[in-house]
């Protein structure tokens, strides 16, 4: 939390509620109601949180709100926009795969180059041919948890109406098993024509992520990308539950932020590794890249990070934040956390005043 800010976090045990007490600036209210008004999407199963659910959930709740505009494209827009790896992903669900893009932005900053966050929201991951082993299964409704909770990065925006333009574009599918569905070894076009050989269905959400990051690339060229995900448990096991995996190119850019994390927010992040090893390690003779990589579980965070980098325009202005264990803290919960079976709310503070 803020150094200039006291409060105490109490979480209902009974319920999904987060009070706060001691409460000494305006904008920590923002921040948690904006985190408790998604907890509604938090506690409810895959069956009920579709994409066709969270499409109207987004569009009822921001659609009013002045300074912030809801745009949905589904799979017919997909198409015209070349996405086939997020559409071969998508096409074994009942539900029709949508990118919705939330953007911020008041009349004063309408011309500036955004700052874009990227977010998954994978309403349920079964790994297709990697399935998912019991009990690990029966969380896997949990692949939208954490994004959800960051639905209060806009809500605390639109509150405390901060002077930047930001766009919050966020990916909404299933993972689910069909007859139909895409396969290891298949071959699949990016957004951007690069071609990418499925070494690992599991590995399912990167290849969404690569046709966002190339849309918000062209359509908003962003002054900065952020994208965070659960993306690798690679990460927890190199860094635990208490630190977040941050992998980037712009050093300069790191340092600025460091300076949030570690005086106005005590979040725990620390660095991990992307050289040209990573890069080399994604090499295909059959594609142009590997979803995964030679390196596989050895640096799997690091490998990851550099096959989404091959989908920006510029990845001097693109940093990647690996959630994996923040975001959980399944054995090393703190008292502000939620109760056990919710996830955290881990990096959210830090970009709201990283944006402030």
């Amino acid at each position: 939390m803020a150094s200039h800010t006291h409060m105490y976090f109490k979480t209902d045990t009974t319920q999904t509620t987060t009070h706060v007490e001691w409460i000494q600036h305006k904008s920590l209210v923002a921040i948690v109601d904006g985190i408790n008004l998604t907890k509604e999407l938090i506690t409810k199963p895959a069956n009920i949180v579709t994409p066709d659910y969270l499409t109207e959930f987004c569009t009822k709740t921001f659609w009013t709100w002045h300074g912030i505009r809801v745009n949905v494209l589904g799979k017919k827009d997909l198409e015209k926009e070349g996405m086939w790896c997020f559409l071969a992903v998508s096409q074994w669900s009942s539900f029709e795969p949508r990118l919705i893009t939330l953007e911020y932005a008041p009349k004063w900053t309408e011309k500036e180059a955004p700052l874009v966050l990227v977010w998954k929201w994978l309403c349920y991951d079964n790994g297709w041919m990697y399935m998912k082993p019991y009990p690990h299964a029966n969380d896997m409704h949990g692949d939208m948890w954490w994004a959800a909770t960051v639905l209060g990065v806009m809500s605390a925006l639109h509150k405390l109406w901060i002077k930047k333009r930001v766009v919050w574009a966020i990916w909404v599918t299933e993972n689910m098993v069909d007859a139909l569905a895409y396969r290891n070894g298949d071959v699949l076009t990016a957004r951007n024509g690069k071609t990418v050989f499925v070494e690992h269905s599991d590995a399912e959400w990167r290849l969404v992520l690569a046709d966002v990051l190339s849309y918000v690339s062209d359509t908003y060229t962003p002054r900065m990308i952020i994208d965070f995900a659960t993306l690798t448990w690679a990460c927890v096991r190199a860094l635990g539950e208490m630190y977040t995996g941050i992998i980037w190119y712009n050093q300069k850019v790191i340092d600025t932020i460091k300076k949030i994390w570690d005086n106005e927010t005590n979040e725990k992040v620390r660095q991990l590794p992307l050289d040209k090893d990573c890069t080399q390690a994604l090499t295909k003779t059959v594609a142009d890249l590997s979803n995964v990589g030679s390196l596989d579980g050895m640096m799997w965070a690091s490998t990851a990070a550099a096959f989404l980098s091959n989908f920006v325009g510029d990845t001097n202005k693109r940093i990647h934040c690996d959630i994996a264990g923040t975001s959980w803290r399944d054995k090393m919960r703190r008292s502000y956390d939620s109760i056990k079976w919710v996830w955290t709310w881990a990096m959210v503070h830090t970009i709201l005043e990283y944006i402030m």
